[in-house]
């Protein structure tokens, strides 16, 4: 169906176009008659008993037949049985959509016309064919052809030649036909129950790309005035002062999308490294986004500025790498079905502060322990209280060295032991686990801090999560077995796809808890621990996405002569559990207050349809002032289809169409649910080259991705198609917000979206 705001678009029908409404309806009443007359020959309370009848008459035969005849009886009662079941399971095509396309074949032995569903329904008398769009080897000349087109299709049996007559996409509202869309027209029935030509519902001609804009990436304007090695041309007068701002103090590069925050950052990386090449050393440089996808991206850039010696991660593999090496014996399985009040309660500023009392606590049980052991009383835990240390592995050593002094040696090896094993319990991270996530009390208190930003369950739902990964695996419950009587069909672990699947994992997140609550106690920064965590230089892009314990540890590995350049945009902010609170709290919790600040305010991008789209769509959450879009361009599109189904239709078209005209272009289909991508991929794969990418393994290469909006963060298309813009998908909630936002602003040249609900109030608004 049209959009919303079409009717001022419409148009009476001429003649041609009255005939093709009148064609499309006789057919849909045949195909109404000759479903309702094969329902009702073929109900299955009739065909059971015409098929008990037939069992009760061969269990005679059975009883009274001779040996000879028992097999030819027995065979018969098998086919009867197989019969009733078929007939008992055949499916008829839905009244309410019976189908979605309709096309019309001439061949040498006539014409006919074929229709395409869900569900195959043949009856020749009246003249209906319908096939299964997804099986049938004639429903291909729909998507490969176009009307008027000769054709050449292969059956298993010999080849067929042909011309498509006629190709139409169909649309209906409870079983009544609402649209018609030809090559030439969109026709649909007006409110007033009358047929009208529809403008605003013809699907949009993709136009403006250039095949392939990320190849060809243009960051600026090129009129900074100054000379630099490499990058002179590609940087405008505000980006040129960014690149270039005093390297001793840490850089915030602020913009909406596409400024080129990403491309000054990494490129501030070179002029770094061209003037000053003793202090920053490429090897000792990172880079850390947020997705796979981004990564891949940030190795390309890097790579044109001959820096490729730079690290590039993501948050959640950096992570994991540094608390693994911190604490080697965590458990290797990482969760997969983590809930999302879970992961917002771990990111949330309320736990991480309180870190520093849980540590508190931790080295003030670790002494009364020793006193518990020793049988002191409260002596040991008294010298831990009276020392100045600051952090509490140190007060547990300075209480220790008052305890030994004049002791007899037997009292002090007692008391060496003793200590050894308990500060051994104190450092150990799966205690820090248990006592983080697995007491009420302390979670209890955490939600009450939040005040009001997480909900009370989100207490009930982490220790149940915390149970779940401290359970045994089915590889350890079943560890008895042999293993080639325990191997999965699949090739996947037991508990894979069943409700124990996150037994004896670990959450990404408790990684960066784990690690800032070690230097709360110890007093060790990670760069002390681990040398090789220690840079003179870290990029954080989208930082927006960091929580604060995250910040605080990458924070501690900036190198004393080190800086950092932190790139981000509160209205891109999607990530689950994110916690921003500002940009003054992500530089004091990186430790690197003073910071020079840089807004980037002209989109090079988008083009000015798309920026102010995506303005509007933050509604409450943009920036006071609209970015400036550097280029002119098509206007939005909107399509609002019958189905998801018929939606993957016309982009196929559509798709199929720009990679013929435009073969070098790269375009995007960004659903905001990995399962709405994986359905339009199953329905396009079959008929058009598509990718399916939904782990951030992006190739850059023209061609067509399918994926969701978590994976695109940073990413640029030369096309963006958002198939699910529907209130349903996207609310008017600060998420969605930011998630349309983010999927229509990957767009470079042009954006299309499409529905098959009621409009999402952030497109009508």
């Amino acid at each position: 169906m049209a959009s919303d705001d079409s009717e001022s678009k419409a148009e009476a029908l001429n003649e041609a176009e009255q005939t093709i409404v009148e064609d499309e309806e006789r057919l849909l009443a045949a195909v109404r008659d000759a479903v309702v007359s094969a329902i009702d020959r073929g109900r299955p309370g009739d065909r059971s008993e015409l098929a008990r009848r037939r069992m009760e008459t061969l269990g005679v035969d059975l009883s009274e037949a001779k040996p000879d005849e028992l097999a030819a009886i027995a065979a018969e009662v098998q086919r009867v049985r197989s019969a009733t079941t078929a007939s008992n399971l055949q499916q008829f095509p839905d009244l309410e959509q019976p189908y979605f396309a309709h096309m019309q074949l001439e061949t040498e032995r006539g014409v006919r016309d074929v229709l395409l569903g869900q569900v195959s329904f043949i009856d020749n008398a009246r003249g209906v064919v319908i096939v299964d769009w997804r099986a049938a080897p004639v429903a291909e000349i729909f998507f490969h052809y176009a009307e008027g087109d000769d054709y050449e299709q292969q059956y298993p049996d010999r080849w067929v030649e042909g011309i498509l007559r006629k190709r139409r996409i169909v649309a209906f509202d409870r079983g009544q036909l609402v649209q018609i869309q030809t090559r030439e027209a969109s026709l649909r029935r007006s409110a007033e129950r009358t047929w009208i030509q529809d403008h605003g519902g013809r699907r949009p001609r993709f136009e403006g790309g250039e095949g392939g804009a990320l190849a060809k990436r243009v960051i600026g304007t090129g009129r900074s005035g100054e000379k630099l090695p490499l990058i002179s041309s590609l940087l405008d007068e505000r980006q040129y002062e960014a690149l270039t701002l005093d390297s001793t103090r840490p850089l915030l590069i602020l913009g909406g999308a596409g400024c080129g925050k990403t491309t000054v950052a990494l490129h501030r990386l070179a002029y770094l490294s061209y003037h000053h090449p003793d202090r920053f050393d490429p090897k000792k440089m990172i880079v850390i986004v947020p997705e796979e996808g981004l990564v891949r991206l940030t190795r390309s850039i890097l790579e044109e500025l001959a820096m490729e010696t730079v690290r590039v991660t993501t948050v959640d593999a950096w992570f994991a790498e540094q608390a693994r090496a911190v604490f080697p014996d965590l458990p290797e399985r990482l969760a997969v079905t983590t809930p999302a009040a879970v992961i917002r309660l771990k990111r949330h500023r309320a736990l991480c502060q309180i870190l520093g009392r849980v540590a508190d606590e931790a080295g003030l049980r670790c002494a009364e322990e020793i006193d518990r052991a020793l049988e002191t009383g409260d002596r040991f835990a008294s010298l831990y209280e009276e020392s100045d240390a600051e952090f509490p592995h140190g007060r547990l050593a300075d209480a220790y060295a008052m305890w030994v002094v004049g002791a007899v040696d037997e009292r002090s090896r007692a008391a060496e032991t003793v200590f050894k094993e308990a500060v051994a319990r104190f450092s150990d991270p799966e205690n820090d686990r248990e006592r983080l996530l697995g007491d009420r009390s302390l979670l209890e208190q955490v939600v009450e801090r939040a005040g009001g930003d997480l909900p009370d369950h989100a207490v009930d739902r982490v220790l149940t999560h915390t149970r779940l990964q401290y359970s045994v695996t089915a590889e350890e419950e079943f560890a008895q077995i042999p293993e080639h009587r325990k191997r999965a069909v699949d090739g996947r672990p037991l508990d894979a796809g069943t409700p124990t699947e996150d037994a004896g994992s670990i959450d990404v997140e408790d990684f960066a808890l784990l690690l800032e609550l070690r230097r709360l106690k110890c007093g060790l920064s990670l760069a002390q621990e681990r040398s090789a965590s220690s840079y003179t230089h870290v990029v954080l892009d989208e930082a927006q996405e960091l929580s604060d314990v995250e910040l605080l540890v990458l924070g501690q590995t900036i190198s004393a002569e080190g800086c950092v350049t932190v790139a981000g945009d509160p209205g891109q902010q999607i990530g689950v559990g994110a916690d921003f609170g500002g940009w003054d709290a992500v530089m004091s919790a990186l430790g690197q207050e003073q910071a020079a600040p840089v807004t980037l305010e002209t989109s090079y991008r988008c083009t000015r349809p798309i920026v102010e789209f995506g303005h509007r769509v933050l509604g409450p959450l943009a920036p006071e002032r609209l970015p400036i879009a550097a280029k002119e361009g098509a206007e939005v599109a909107r399509t609002e289809v019958s189905s998801e189904m018929h939606a993957s239709i016309v982009l196929g078209d559509a798709l199929s169409e720009l990679l013929a005209r435009e073969s070098g272009a790269q375009v995007a289909v960004i659903a905001r649910e990995h399962e709405t991508a994986k359905r339009l991929y199953e329905a396009l794969h079959q008929h058009l080259a598509v990718r399916l990418v939904l782990d951030g393994r992006f190739s850059f290469k023209p061609g067509i991705d399918i994926t969701s909006v978590s994976q695109v963060k940073g990413l640029e298309f030369d096309y963006v198609v958002i198939p699910d813009a529907s209130d349903e998908v996207y609310p008017t909630d600060h998420q969605s917000r930011r998630m349309l936002h983010v999927a229509g602003t990957r767009a470079i040249h042009q954006l299309w979206l499409l529905t098959s609900g009621s409009w999402s109030r952030l497109v009508s608004e």
